[in-house]
């Protein structure tokens, strides 16, 4: 954590390197080997070692979040896509997993699919503000802020939190 903390992320990856030979077991050793591997651009190496994580703990969604992150640092959007969605088919209702998929989808130029995918949460679970905060998102990215604005609107109303009220002052 020091030498990532003074911005030698080198220095930290073989810090790392060495710890996860000392510990290949080790989940947080791991992740944060994968973690930095990933920030040197090291992907393929990052996916070897998030794969790993994933074995090591099968039920951990979190784990396939993060070799899904490798396809999208490489713009294998498809592969990324394929990930989450498998994600979603285990827990529909994992909310890193939606946002990274609708944020993988705009990143892949489908930003339909990710408002379909923003409009089936909202039909699903009406009540609950992501559906809508998840929208507002989408259309933000498109420009479309008028729209965005409303959708956070929705949001706000579904659940007031301070959070979703400074994003939608941001979008007027």
């Amino acid at each position: 954590a020091h030498l990532r903390g003074t911005g030698d992320t080198r220095g930290a990856l073989e810090a790392a390197k060495a710890a996860a030979a000392a510990m290949p077991k080790d989940v947080q050793v791991l992740e944060t080997l994968g973690a930095l591997q990933l920030a040197n651009g090291e992907t393929a190496q990052a996916r070897a070692t998030f794969a790993q994580v994933a074995e090591l703990q099968p039920g951990n969604p979190a784990a396939t979040l993060r070799v899904a992150a490798t396809h999208v640092a490489e713009k294998d959007f498809a592969g990324a896509i394929e990930l989450q969605q498998k994600v979603l088919a285990a827990q529909p209702n994992y909310g890193p997993a939606i946002l990274a998929l609708a944020a993988t989808q705009i990143a892949a130029g489908k930003s339909e699919d990710a408002i379909a995918e923003a409009k089936r949460i909202q039909k699903e679970r009406p009540n609950m503000a992501l559906g809508y905060a998840l929208e507002s998102e989408i259309l933000a990215s498109q420009k479309k802020y008028p729209e965005a604005a409303a959708a956070m609107r929705e949001a706000l109303a579904k659940q007031p939190n301070p959070v979703l009220a400074a994003r939608q002052y941001a979008l007027l």
